[in-house]
């Protein structure tokens, strides 16, 4: 059976075939609920002094979760390969329960503030992991179309990075979270992203 490239007279796209970066499993995950960055190997490889001093004391700290957690926000969109222009924070979704288990850490409290007119989290954690600021969110919502929608991403990314795994939405959740959030910045990280 002929495809519509060779119907047209073009020869089919090949598909790039490599191995999955090298990742430490996540307890919570098997290896068939992974999907594997492998696209944009080459571009998130330089480092933002800042952002890896931090990141390198933020997984330490998320070997305590139990539950799947993702990366959002400016630090995602780095991390996968695109632009994101300045990295002032690094966001991180947790599960309640996870934050709560975070919580009985001594210094680690719930500083949850009502959040916006845009967005809410039911917990709010700020560790103190370096020059860059972190946040732990759980039970994030998004206020779109005059409803809080609960922010839970269907997909998990891992990406391979200093040696260590992340794990960060899909660019389709990514966009989909940027879109619901509605603020320019958000709509800057959309346009980088798409840019390719």
């Amino acid at each position: 059976v002929l495809g519509p490239e060779e119907r047209a007279g073009r020869q089919p796209r090949q598909r790039a075939v490599t191995s999955p970066p090298p990742v430490r499993q996540h307890p919570a995950i098997g290896p068939s609920e992974l999907a594997f960055c492998d696209v944009h190997g080459q571009k998130h490889c330089v480092p933002h002094s800042k952002f890896d001093q931090t990141l390198k004391r933020l997984v330490s700290l998320l070997t305590e979760t139990q539950d799947p957690w993702w990366i959002l926000g400016s630090a995602a969109v780095y991390l996968k390969g695109y632009d994101p222009g300045d990295i002032g924070d690094i966001d991180v979704l947790l599960s309640e329960a996870d934050a709560q288990r975070l919580i009985s850490d001594p210094g680690l409290d719930n500083l949850r503030d009502g959040g916006t007119d845009r967005y809410r989290s039911a917990y709010v954690l700020k560790p103190n992991l370096g020059e860059l600021p972190v946040e732990l969110l759980a039970g994030y919502e998004i206020l779109h179309d005059k409803a809080w929608r609960s922010v839970s991403p269907l997909s998990r990314v891992c990406i391979s990075y200093q040696g260590a795994a992340l794990f960060v939405p899909s660019d389709q959740d990514l966009i989909s979270i940027f879109t619901q959030l509605g603020r320019s910045k958000d709509f800057d990280r959309i346009r980088a992203m798409q840019r390719r």
